[in-house]
């Protein structure tokens, strides 16, 4: 450990209590009390010039001196604000130390070359997945769709002699009410009727053909 030779600077200030106060000698930062008057009574927030208080702040230099301390010069305000420096020996750091760089035996070298290998495989394993799904794409996108064309189915439609068939038979019924009840509505209303059934007929026999 260094020593080395320091100049201590401390200062008196006036310690105020509820009634009474004292005189202090402060030292270094944070601050600690070097010397200290007894206590005296007090008016204000400082120290009138009394004989009790020059009496106690005589008391504080005579044991400031006795310690080793020599009066300095004092930018104080305060007529008690007197000043005090010694040499003493403080205690320095050491430096701090640089580790010496070993090289790395001959099994770091090794692991360090068996993973720099590994990631040389893995990326080269990563590029040919990258370049295998590129290809991939590009053949897809090169590749037209197939187009299988629909042709629409045409609906089953009745022939000339199914539709013959229901004219007949709706003049027939036409007919027949004509005759029977010699009224215009009521063979209107028949051959509607009749109509309507052929209709009827004719789309449950063109489903059937469908299924």
């Amino acid at each position: 450990m260094t020593q080395a030779t320091v100049l201590e600077t401390c200062r008196v200030v006036w310690w105020n209590g509820y009634v009474r106060g004292r005189f202090q000698a402060v030292v270094g930062d944070p601050p600690r009390v070097a010397a200290e008057s007894s206590p005296i009574r007090r008016r204000g927030a400082v120290p009138d010039r009394t004989e009790e208080a020059r009496a106690a702040l005589d008391e504080v230099t005579r044991e400031l001196l006795a310690a080793g301390w020599t009066e300095a010069e004092s930018d104080g305000d305060e007529w008690y604000e007197l000043a005090f420096a010694r040499e003493s020996t403080a205690v320095l750091p050491e430096p701090e130390r640089l580790d010496v760089v070993r090289a790395p035996d001959d099994d770091t070298h090794d692991v360090v070359e068996a993973l720099r290998d590994e990631i040389e495989r893995t990326k080269a394993a990563a590029e040919r997945e990258r370049r295998a799904r590129l290809e991939l794409e590009a053949a897809s996108r090169a590749r037209p769709a197939a187009v299988t064309a629909v042709r629409p189915v045409a609906p089953p439609r009745s022939g000339p002699i199914a539709v013959a068939v229901y004219v007949l038979v709706v003049v027939a019924v036409a007919a027949a009410f004509a005759v029977a009840s010699r009224s215009t509505y009521a063979t209107i209303v028949a051959a509607l009727t009749a109509a309507a059934l052929c209709l009827g007929a004719d789309s449950w026999r063109v489903a059937r053909r469908r299924w």
